[in-house]
């Protein structure tokens, strides 16, 4: 973990009291300048959260994380979302691109969205770490947050080598190499990955000026609470923000009452799109400031399974300013 990461980390535990956390020095051991092993205490409630191999956990040590999480600790995951999002950028090996499943531009189309006039910037839901690349590559300090160590690990991994270096499945065990050197605008280091919580971000609040949740509203079990998270640590006045869902909610990870759309009554009944915009406008107060909100286009995507299966999802931004 990077030190700059230092002064906007609080306890996810303690989002109330904004409780920083603090090392025991003696436990601390560096690599260049990347803080290797340690532990982070909270001086409130004592938890500890680890840094291992550069890797700082600080999702809530109460919360047990899902059962659907593991499956994106699978190398097979983290080699397809590494496709979904930099597949655009490889042009070294004709016999995969001429294979049945293209890569898209979505995360280049998702990256035009933001002015990125100031930062730092957040991505909630990151994965591997492509839009934070690509903030930082407008000069921003960028900071990515997901769930998954496999895809934290992987995206600290870019940035130190610069390179993507993982397999990509053709077909049931048998993968073949998808290796190239990234493009030089994305490689920088005013960028971090860490493990967290999208429902418990451990950040102070009004610290970022620009954020993300790109396809992750559908994919935790309080989408308003989620909501609710980005809304804090923003900065209240000068904050754009760039929410898109697909909106395939599903009671394997959210009860339906818990939905923010899809549904045929209650106070979330309809779409998904036309609640997240009436919720960021200020709709019941859970916003607050509230967004001035713009639609935009939709932008489709694919991840890419193995070598003839992919999944097509459509997901709808919404652009917002306060």
């Amino acid at each position: 973990m990077k030190e700059f990461l230092l002064p906007l980390i609080i306890c996810p535990e303690h989002i109330a009291t904004q409780t920083p956390l603090h090392f025991h020095e003696s436990d601390v051991c560096y690599s260049g300048d990347d803080i290797w092993t340690g532990n982070l205490i909270c001086p409130q409630c004592q938890a500890i959260y680890s840094i291992r191999d550069g890797v700082a956990d600080l999702a809530p040590v109460a919360t047990p994380r899902p059962a659907v999480q593991g499956k994106y600790e699978l190398d097979s995951t983290v080699g397809a979302y590494l496709w979904s999002q930099f597949g655009d950028l490889y042009t070294e090996d004709t016999a995969i691109l001429n294979e049945l499943v293209k890569p898209s531009d979505a995360y280049a189309s998702w990256a035009n969205l933001f002015s990125f006039g100031e930062g730092p910037f957040l991505d909630v839901g990151c994965a591997v770490g492509r839009l934070v690349l690509e903030a930082a590559g407008r000069g921003l300090l960028a900071v990515g947050v997901d769930l998954s160590h496999a895809f934290i690990s992987a995206a600290r991994s870019l940035v130190r080598t610069g390179r993507i270096d993982t397999l990509l499945t053709v077909e049931g065990q048998i993968t073949q190499p998808f290796s190239f050197a990234l493009p030089k605008r994305l490689r920088n280091e005013t960028v971090e990955f860490i493990v967290g919580d999208a429902l418990a971000l451990p950040f102070r609040s009004d610290c970022f000026a620009s954020l993300a949740s790109l396809n992750i509203l559908d994919k935790v079990p309080f989408p308003l609470r989620h909501l609710e998270e980005l809304s804090r640590v923003g900065h209240q006045h000068g904050c754009e923000l760039v929410v898109s869902d697909p909106y395939s909610w599903s009671s394997d990870v959210a009860a339906p009452s818990d939905w923010l759309g899809g549904t045929l009554e209650g106070p979330y009944a309809g779409r998904g799109i036309d609640n997240v915009r009436a919720l960021l406008a200020g709709r019941d107060g859970h916003i607050n400031p509230p967004y001035t909100t713009d639609s935009c286009p939709d932008i489709p995507w694919t991840i890419r399974n193995h070598t003839h299966h992919a999944e097509y999802i459509v997901s709808r931004p919404l652009y917002a300013t306060r």
